[in-house]
């Protein structure tokens, strides 16, 4: 994940199909002060150590952005969890180590529930396990309780444009 400013920066010296060729995949933005973190010293080895929180987040107000990209290219699957091994992590303590993942069909993206404990969710409405839910721009997803807008590269770089 990365702050916001990364990306304004890039699309300050970009026009929009420029910005669109060197970041095609869609992206996910989230609030880091949303995000609740995990002590690990306090779980004790458990596996459900997403419960010991530590205290509040320390990014207040700061809007992160991550690409929906696996790290393997040929992937055509995107996990998300608290898990390092995902391709992208998030460390709150209401999301599952593989909480869900994203795929593409045709020009489609998808995002599916990986049976996690706190749920996911596409505008308030849950994302049945094993079962496809389809995205389209500006979808509010939420994974346990992290708030997360889902936006294809377009409509991100017109939403960075209109931060500076």
């Amino acid at each position: 994940m990365q702050p916001i400013q990364v990306f304004r920066d890039v699309a300050a010296s970009l026009d929009q199909e420029a910005f669109v060729r060197l970041y095609p995949d869609p992206f996910l933005i989230l609030d880091a002060a949303a995000l609740r973190a995990v002590d690990r010293r306090l779980a004790d080895g458990k596996t459900i150590d997403r419960l010991v929180l530590s205290g509040p987040a320390s990014r207040q107000g700061e809007l992160l952005v991550v690409t929906l990209v696996a790290r393997d290219k040929s992937e055509r699957v995107v996990t998300v969890g608290t898990s390092p091994q995902c391709d992208v992590s998030i460390d709150d303590a209401s999301i599952s180590k593989q909480h869900a993942f994203f795929d593409r069909a045709g020009d489609t993206w998808r995002l599916w529930d990986n049976d996690s404990a706190a749920g996911t969710f596409v505008n308030d409405q849950p994302v049945v396990f094993n079962t496809p839910r389809p995205l389209v721009p500006g979808d509010y997803i939420t994974l346990g309780t992290v708030d997360l807008t889902f936006l294809p590269s377009p409509l991100f770089y017109g939403f960075v444009k209109q931060l500076s």
